[in-house]
C-alpha cells in the first residue's frame, strides 16, 4: 500500500510538472466580425504559449449590437492552428459579454485535425425578453473534451449576435466583450481517481503511525 501510495503521488506530480512546462503554439488564421453590412472588423489577440492560453478582443467598433449603435446583427469567425509539446485533451472556453432584453448572443466551437472532428460545443446567452433569459452582464465557461489526445490541431468558432426583430437604437442589447481560450492539459477522470485514491491511501497510513 506504501509503494502504491507512493508512486500515485509521484504520477501526480509528474503530471502538474508537464503541465506547467506545457509549450503551445498559436497560429491564426481569422479572427474577425461584421456588424450589419459593415466591416470585417478584426480582434486583438493576445497569447501566452507558458500559460496555453488566447484572448480575443474586439477593436473599434465593439462587437456589439443595439443598445446606441447603428447595428442590429453581427457575426464573428475565428480560427486558429494548436500545437503544444503536451498532448492534449481537451480546451476551455470563457465568454464574457452583455444582453439586454431581445438581445441573445449564440456561438460553437469546434476542434479537428486534418478531416477528424474531436469534438464541438455550443451555447447561447439571451436577454430577459426570450424565456428564461436574463439581463445583464454575464461570464460563460464551457469545456470541449476531445476525442483523443493530440499534439495539434484546429479550433474554429463562430458568433451570432442580434437583437431580433428589434432595430436600433434600441434598448435591446447583445454584445460579446472577450473570448478566451485555455490551452491547459486537462487530465481524464478515471486517471485522477485512481490517483486520488492512491494519495488518500498513502495519507491513511501516515495518519495511522
Amino acid at each position: 500500500m506504501k509503494i502504491l501510495g507512493r508512486l500515485a503521488l509521484v504520477a501526480v506530480m509528474g503530471a502538474v510538472i508537464q503541465a506547467a512546462n506545457a509549450q503551445v503554439t498559436f497560429n491564426v488564421v481569422a479572427a474577425y466580425y461584421t456588424l450589419d453590412a459593415a466591416g470585417p472588423f478584426n480582434f486583438n489577440v493576445n497569447t501566452n504559449s507558458s500559460a496555453g492560453t488566447i484572448d480575443f478582443l474586439p477593436t473599434a467598433p465593439a462587437f456589439k449590437v443595439g443598445d446606441s449603435t447603428s447595428f442590429g446583427s453581427g457575426v464573428a469567425t475565428i480560427i486558429y492552428n494548436v500545437t503544444s509539446d503536451v498532448a492534449m485533451n481537451g480546451i476551455d472556453l470563457t465568454l464574457q459579454g452583455d444582453v439586454q432584453q431581445w438581445g441573445e448572443v449564440n456561438w460553437t466551437e469546434t476542434a479537428e485535425v486534418g478531416n477528424t472532428n474531436l469534438g464541438s460545443v455550443s451555447g447561447s446567452w439571451k436577454g430577459s425578453s426570450w424565456s428564461g433569459g436574463t439581463d445583464g452582464a454575464f461570464t460563460q465557461t464551457a469545456h470541449l473534451s476531445f476525442n483523443q489526445p493530440v499534439f495539434s490541431f484546429k479550433v474554429k468558432k463562430t458568433f451570432d449576435i442580434d437583437i431580433a426583430a428589434n432595430r436600433p437604437p434600441s434598448e435591446s442589447v447583445a454584445n460579446v466583450s472577450l473570448v478566451e481560450q485555455n490551452m491547459t492539459p486537462v487530465p481524464e477522470p478515471s486517471i485522477m481517481i485512481g490517483l486520488g485514491a492512491g494519495i488518500a491511501a498513502l495519507l491513511a497510513k501516515r495518519r495511522k503511525k
